[in-house]
């Protein structure tokens, strides 16, 4: 109801229920919730900065020019994809 009564919009009920499937699904699958909290909390300035940047230097091309920038990317993502490896290994 508390989402409902923000903006009395029901596109944002469609969003609470996703976002509960979803945080239901990662408990199953044991992700702990203090990393994502912290996403949460610190997704605001990354988008802000992320934006900054791409008006500042004229698009994505910086994280080509940067290779630092490019090998954080990189583990970022294998941060993302290492749980789904680990299950796979150990079954």
């Amino acid at each position: 109801m508390g989402s409902y009564i923000g903006q009395n919009n029901s596109t944002e009920l469609l969003i609470l229920v996703g976002l509960g499937v979803c945080a239901t699904i990662m408990r199953f699958a044991n992700y702990p919730m203090a990393p994502l909290l912290i996403g949460f909390i610190l997704g605001r300035m990354l988008e802000d900065n992320f934006s900054r940047s791409m008006q500042l230097y004229d698009g994505i091309n910086f994280i080509i020019e940067r290779p630092m920038t490019m090998v954080l990317l990189f583990l970022a993502a294998f941060l993302v994809v290492l749980p789904f490896l680990r299950l796979v290994k150990f079954k």
